[in-house]
Formats: structure tokens, C-alpha cells, sequence
């Protein structure tokens, strides 16, 4: 475990203690035990990877949802996907019935490959909007993934983009409809989002073009020096 809390750490265990989360709390004391660097869970940049549940966590706090089952199931939601040893029945004893429901729901089939699979995203994105508690961890989720995205290479970039704009954006409609007292977050998701995505694709065509640029004049090159050896 960390032997030293970062500011957004500290004050998200300030605001869980002011609410009287208590719930909510444990959990993040559990994630800041569990899923840090220390133990191999990190994410791109070498953070430790709690942060990355503190952040989608404040997102939702930030958005005025106080609901105490939403923020643990937001600090728990990569718990059984990604730590060996908590399922279901462990979420469920320490943190009640709904927040293991929501968590399993969030939680990926291991044997299915995503991003190959469209059928199956198709599937597992309709049951994470089919409660709104899952819906906004969920698009949370997207949200934090998508704003941390600098790092990345070009080609996860533009097909996180891809992805946001097919599957995800119809996701944030049907949300705002039908769950429309949380409406102004599924809104704001898609008007955060939008800018980067528009801006990740007009960058990756520009490099597309340039690259076919460099490959033509690569060709023409290679062409005059045949030439050149031909003449001498």
C-alpha cells in the first residue's frame, strides 16, 4: 500500500467521512490497498491504478449524485474484473446486495474480446444503461478513460474514438431519456467528450495523409535513383 496519499485521494476520503459513507469509505480504503502500483496495478503512465476509481468517483460526486450505493459501486466497479480474489460474495457481504448487483453488472466476461466481438459490447453496454446506478458509473467510466487517453498510441486512440462515437454517444441518449432526472450528466458526457473525439480523428487523418505522403515520395525517390544508376 502507498505509504503516501495524493490531494484528490485525501479529499475524496473527506468528502466520503463528511457524507457519512461509511460504506464507501471502507471500499476506497480496500481499492487503496489492493489496487495499487505495489502490487502490479498501474495504469498507463505508471500511477497507481485507485486513482483512476478515485477520479470516475469525484466525476460522479462533481455531478451533484450523492447516492452512497453509486459512489462504492464506482470505487469497486474494476474490483472483480481485475483482483483475483474478490467476487461477488465478498462484494455482496461487505457492501450489500444492490452494490454487488451493479458491480457484477460492469464487470467483462474474460473470455469474450470486446472489441472483436460487437455483439457481445452490443450486450454488455445495454445491461451497464439498464439501471441509471450502472448507466453513470459506466459512463463515468468512459469519460476518465477517454480524457486520459494522452499517452496513448495513435491507433488505440482513434479506435477508443471510434468506439465512444458508435457505441457509447447512442448510450448517453437513451440514458438521458430514460433516466431523466440524472439527464444533465449523460448530457454533459457527450459535450465533454465531443471536442477530444473530433480532435483525435482530424489527428489521426492528418497523419494518415501524411504517411501516404512520406510513402509517395518514398516511391519517387527509390524511382529517380533506379533511374540514376540506369544513366550511369
Amino acid at each position: 500500500m502507498s505509504s503516501k496519499l495524493s490531494s484528490r485521494v485525501k479529499f475524496l476520503k473527506t468528502v466520503l467521512s463528511v457524507l457519512g459513507h461509511k460504506k464507501a469509505l471502507k471500499a476506497l480504503n480496500l481499492m487503496i490497498q489492493e489496487m495499487c502500483s505495489e502490487k502490479g496495478y498501474s495504469r498507463h503512465d505508471g500511477s497507481h491504478y485507485y486513482l483512476h476509481l478515485v477520479d470516475v468517483t469525484m466525476k460522479i460526486f462533481n455531478s451533484g449524485i450523492r447516492d452512497e450505493d453509486i459512489l462504492t459501486t464506482a470505487i469497486l466497479h474494476d474490483a472483480i474484473e481485475d483482483v483475483e480474489w474478490i467476487n461477488y460474495d465478498f462484494i455482496k457481504r461487505e457492501f450489500g446486495k444492490e452494490v454487488a448487483d451493479d458491480v457484477l453488472i460492469l464487470t467483462k466476461n474474460p473470455d469474450i474480446d470486446y472489441k472483436q466481438d460487437e455483439a457481445a459490447l452490443f450486450t454488455y453496454l445495454n445491461q451497464c444503461f439498464s439501471s441509471p446506478s450502472t448507466a453513470i458509473v459506466k459512463t463515468a467510466d468512459r469519460i476518465h478513460n477517454f480524457n486520459t487517453l494522452g499517452n496513448a498510441d495513435t491507433d488505440k486512440q482513434l479506435r477508443v474514438a471510434n468506439d465512444t462515437e458508435k457505441n457509447f454517444f447512442p448510450m448517453f441518449k437513451f440514458a438521458r431519456n430514460e433516466y431523466p432526472e440524472y439527464a444533465p450528466f449523460f448530457y454533459q458526457a457527450k459535450t465533454e467528450i465531443e471536442p477530444h473525439l473530433l480532435k483525435i480523428k482530424e489527428s489521426c487523418e492528418m497523419e494518415r495523409v501524411l504517411r501516404q505522403e512520406i510513402a509517395k515520395l518514398q516511391e519517387e525517390v527509390k524511382s529517380l535513383s533506379i533511374t540514376f544508376e540506369e544513366a550511369l
